[in-house]
């Protein structure tokens, strides 16, 4: 009978043991709280309803040079941002650059952060996520180091109404935070010992080191003009036998009244605490966008039709249309410009204005052309009696 001997072979390691650390830093920054515009009360910029318009760019925000010390490694320079109420920040790509623009506590207002050194490409470099650091530099050992911190803080109309100015008539706003932070890796913690005291550290393993909440203060002005509530009297029509189904055309005009032109996508360079020489808005405000909306039922939109408010006369409405009473075709004539509803439209399509770009700070008022009549409604019985019919006007820059 033949034996065998099975020899087991087996693989022998030897390894190391990997000890966790605890890292002590020190040597922060103080919380910094910045309002904007730095000691600049008197700056306006408009704040219209394009969606995703700078309104307001500080090119390099210097934050100050922040000293950082930890007394082993690795560990890396961190910066990230934190929103307001946990609010998720949305992409969006201008002119070749990636912005991550974070809601504030204003709706209808966001903010973004962009790095600035020259030494980092691109440049601008894409903004700092919610919560996920931008790994900025890693130390493998005991360093002592300074940091500077200059983003480009960037202002934007985003998503949303545009939120109540205040009773000074100011849009304020708190906007999120921007934190330059020391983070270590598993299994290293950062040691209780370290001395922090500059804000709160969300990011685990992190130590905060500088700390800067923006708060309200930007002076935004709406740009909404308005204009005083008008009466049209159409006059009394007998409905009667009259082939005629339509009235004669009654002049519906209104003047509106702009706030001061005051530009937007302002650009500034920003030092310590105050603004720099360079100071220029990019953008003027140019045109005006108005929109009709009705406050009854709209019966014929192709030919600008709304309906009564239904508390008397039935059987017609009101037509509008753009431009003066006396050029409107007669009869069942279909005006050139009829009333377009609940559509934002270029005055200079609709009316005898031209469009133009406005001085900083002008003052603009239009006369804007509109005619009304009473409209024969097709297949509708006709009872008597007072006819009433109310539209609002919305009117702002381009």
């Amino acid at each position: 009978m033949n034996k065998y001997i099975t020899f087991l072979l087996a693989n022998i390691f030897c390894g190391t043991q990997v000890h966790a650390a605890a890292i002590t830093c020190e040597r922060g920054k103080a919380p910094t709280a910045i309002a904007l515009p730095y000691h600049e009360p008197k700056d306006k910029t408009i704040v219209g309803g394009k969606i995703y318009t700078k309104l307001y760019t500080y090119e390099s925000m210097n934050a100050g040079s922040v000293t950082l010390y930890c007394d082993k490694g690795p560990w890396s320079v961190v910066y990230y941002a934190i929103p307001v109420n946990g609010k998720e920040p949305i992409r969006h790509s201008d002119d070749g650059i990636d912005y991550l623009i974070f809601p504030t506590s204003l709706s209808g207002i966001g903010m973004s952060f962009n790095d600035t050194l020259w030494s980092r490409v691109p440049n601008p470099t894409p903004s700092l996520n919610a919560i996920s650091p931008d790994v900025r530099r890693t130390y493998q050992r005991a360093t002592s180091t300074n940091e500077w911190s200059t983003p480009m803080v960037t202002i934007w109309r985003i998503p949303g109404p545009l939120g109540e100015a205040n009773s000074s008539g100011v849009l304020a706003f708190t906007g999120p935070s921007y934190v330059l932070a020391i983070m270590v890796y598993p299994p290293d913690t950062i040691s209780p010992d370290s001395k922090a005291g500059t804000g709160p550290a969300p990011l685990p393993r992190s130590w905060t080191a500088n700390y800067i909440s923006f708060t309200g203060g930007l002076n935004l002005y709406p740009a909404t003009c308005t204009f005083a509530n008008v009466s049209v009297y159409l006059g009394n029509y007998n409905h009667g036998a009259i082939p005629d189904p339509v009235s004669s055309w009654v002049d519906a005009s209104f003047t509106l009244r702009c706030p001061p032109a005051w530009g937007s996508g302002i650009i500034a360079q920003v030092g310590d605490n105050q603004l720099g020489g360079i100071r220029t808005t990019a953008i003027k405000n140019s045109g005006l966008n108005i929109e009709v909306v009705p406050r009854t039922e709209i019966k014929d939109s192709s030919k600008g039709v709304i309906a009564f408010d239904g508390t008397g006369a039935k059987g017609y409405g009101v037509q509008l249309a753009w431009g003066d009473a006396s050029t409107q075709p007669p009869g069942e004539g279909i005006p050139a410009k009829p009333v377009v509803f609940n559509t934002t439209l270029a005055a200079e399509t609709i009316s005898n204005y031209e469009s133009r770009s406005y001085n900083l700070g002008e003052n603009v008022t239009q006369h804007i052309k509109m005619a009304a009549r009473f409209f024969r409604l097709n297949n509708e019985d006709v009872e008597l009696g007072p006819a009433s019919a109310v539209v609002e006007i919305i009117a702002n820059y381009d």
